[in-house]
């Protein structure tokens, strides 16, 4: 980014950040229609979206507290007040890591998954194909059987099976 523009976009961010505009958006954002059409982004699969999915995904947001954490989610997103990145925590993990990304993720781009691999050598990185941003949900028996496999190479006098 040129050096003339950082000060603009930090003060645009800072703006749309402020907890006046988040706290004025908030009862926006968590409407039914609106959490649809994030659910749309979110899942590449247009059957997963249910009325009980919506349910599930609006509960929270009525809970007392939730503008703020998601004021708090927002602000780290876009990097403002944020101390940690996956840049700088990654590299300091000496732990096996498994990165599960689903390949038709239109919220969080999938070059990001190569990128995070990139700072960690422990870390596996498993892309999935035909799902969002909620492999776990589009994709559990999927999901479930890779975490399985992958404790079961990464600790191997620790198996796993399915019950």
């Amino acid at each position: 980014m040129p050096t003339l523009v950082r000060p603009v976009v930090t003060t645009l961010k800072s703006l749309i950040a402020s907890s006046f505009v988040l706290n004025t958006l908030f009862p926006v954002l968590r409407q039914p229609s609106i959490l649809r059409r994030w659910a749309a982004i979110a899942y590449a699969n247009p059957d997963a979206i249910t009325n009980e999915l919506l349910e599930i995904l609006a509960a929270p947001a009525q809970d007392q507290g939730s503008a703020r954490a998601f004021a708090g989610v927002f602000r780290a997103t876009i990097g403002i007040n944020c101390s940690l990145s996956v840049k700088t925590l990654l590299p300091t993990l000496k732990i096996p890591m498994l990165l599960i990304w689903g390949q038709k993720d239109r919220l969080v781009p999938p070059v990001l998954a190569s990128q995070f691999a990139q700072y960690n050598e422990n870390l596996q990185l498993l892309y999935l194909k035909n799902v969002g941003h909620c492999p776990h949900d589009e994709s559990p028996e999927i999901i479930n059987q890779a975490i399985l496999d992958w404790i079961n190479k990464s600790f191997p006098s620790n198996s796993v099976s399915l019950l």
